[in-house]
């Protein structure tokens, strides 16, 4: 989900710079804290699968619990929408490691059995280089590898987008003792 509009937040007891007190807690970090869990929980529990392609939804939540002993809420009212599938064109090439092993299969056994011996050296001696290489053999090799290519076109889900504001008080409040 994208989230299009970033919430100011202040948290009354707490100055945002000031370190928290001996024995106090640090309130920004249960603020992160409460997000976290958030997030998480969110994450495990949401389901991509059951949004309607086109669905728009309001709502109005209020987050509320306890985290280290300390209580917290916060309100938020918005918008969910989700977009319409559509199809993406990309390309699509073979394998690096299948075109490398197919290209050697198509040696003799004394040709591939060279290659695979002497390569490895060759490189570590050219200092982590592949030894030199006519430019129209890079050409040839780039040409061949571009004619492997395919276009495909796959469909994708239509994006999430949440648009959401505090409402109320936009501090996330988190109670302390003392």
């Amino acid at each position: 989900m994208s989230r299009t509009k970033l919430i100011d937040f202040e948290i009354a007891s707490n100055p945002p710079a000031a370190a928290p007190a001996a024995g106090k807690p640090n309130l920004v970090g249960l603020r992160a804290a409460v997000f976290a869990a958030l997030g998480k929980v969110a994450e495990d529990e949401g389901d991509r699968d059951e949004l309607a392609d086109g669905s728009a939804h309001r709502f109005s939540l209020t987050i509320s619990g306890e985290i280290d002993g300390h209580g917290f809420g916060q309100s938020f009212a918005g918008a969910l929408t989700v977009g319409h599938a559509s199809q993406r064109a990309s390309s699509t090439g073979p394998n690096q490691d299948h075109l490398l092993a197919y290209v050697l299969g198509k040696l003799n056994s004394a040709t591939r059995e060279k290659i695979l011996r002497d390569t490895a050296a060759e490189f570590a001696a050219a200092g982590n280089e592949l030894p030199t290489v006519d430019e129209a053999e890079i050409s040839a090799a780039r040409d061949f590898r571009a004619g492997l290519r395919q276009k495909v076109s796959q469909q994708v889900r239509g994006s999430v987008r949440v648009e959401y504001a505090a409402v109320g008080d936009t501090a996330l409040r988190i109670s302390s003792a003392g």
